[in-house]
Parts: structure tokens; sequence; C-alpha cells
């Protein structure tokens, strides 16, 4: 598989674990925004990091320079041109743009995930209250949007086993449609 898979969607809807284990499953590497900014936060002196001083790490590299924040993504995940890829945590079409920019001769495709407010608090130690600031953060003001341009959408209300196997169906799909 050469395609490169993004994945956006609001916090706790799935994003990181699907796209592991479909990383894994696919034999593909990883690259993830989310772990990039937490290795960017440490290098700017934030030991143990909240997530308030992470949005606001991603923003500032969104926001200043998006295409060395996409290259450094892609570097840090192991991205090689040509091969497959799954990348987590999209959260500006101006990431998209960029990514296809970067990466012209290979196909990308958006995967959004959506949960319900039930799900997502059910599978974080975080409340629906906490959820709700989480998502009123600037850099979420897109993340909901994202969906409108997805060659996907899934639904992760029900288990992780099930939203994989939906998962892996529509991705086998596109590699032999």
């Amino acid at each position: 598989m050469n395609c490169i898979l993004l994945f956006g969607g609001p916090s706790k809807s799935g994003k990181t674990t699907l796209g592991r284990k479909l990383a894994q499953d696919l034999c593909v590497p990883f690259a993830s925004f989310g772990d990039f900014v937490r290795k960017e936060a440490k290098r700017r002196g934030l030991s143990d990091p909240s997530r308030e001083q992470l949005q606001v790490t991603g923003l500032s590299l969104a926001t200043t320079d998006m295409a060395a924040f996409c290259r450094a993504v892609l570097e840090d995940g192991g991205f090689v041109p040509g091969q497959g890829l799954v990348v987590d945590g999209i959260r500006h079409f101006s990431a998209v743009s960029t990514l296809r920019a970067l990466v012209p001769d290979q196909p990308l495709k958006v995967v959004y995930l959506e949960s319900s407010g039930e799900g997502r608090v059910g599978r974080s130690l975080l409340s629906r209250a906490q959820l709700e600031t989480l998502d009123s953060h600037a850099v979420e003001s897109e993340t909901v949007a994202i969906r409108n341009i997805a060659d996907f959408v899934l639904n992760t209300s029900g288990s992780v086993d099930e939203s994989f196997s939906r998962l892996r169906t529509w991705v086998v799909q596109q590699s032999t449609g």
C-alpha cells in the first residue's frame, strides 16, 4: 500500500488507537501530529505539558510554518516517499493541502472519526465539560469541518474491534478499487 491515510476527528474519538492499529496491520509507519507536538513542547522546556499547553504549542507550529510542521511530522514518523503511511491528528485544512503538496505522487485519503459525547467520555478520563473545553480551543476550530473533506467517515461509538473492522474493510476496498 502506498496510500497516505490522514486521521482527523475530535479528541478522544479513537484516532490514535485506530491509526496505530491500522499502521501495524498494514506494516506501514505511523506519524502523529500529537506525538510531535509533545516532543516539541518538551524541547521548549515544558517537562510535563498540560493539554492546554500542548494545544498552544500545536497551534503555534501550525500557524508559524505549516509546511515545516508537516515535514517534521513525516520525518518523525519515519515516512519514506512511495511507501504507505498512517498520519494521526489532522486538525487543519492547511495540513491536508500541505501534505498533498509535499507528497504529490501518492494517493492521500482523509479518514474522519466521530463518536458520541458518551463514547468519547467513556474512552477517556475526562468529563464531558473537560472535553467541551478541549473542543473549544482555537487549535480545534477546523477539526469538525475536516469531516466535509473526508473520504471516509467512521462512527467509533462502538467497540475498537468493530470500528477497526469497518475501517480495515474500507481500506481494502480502496486498494482494490
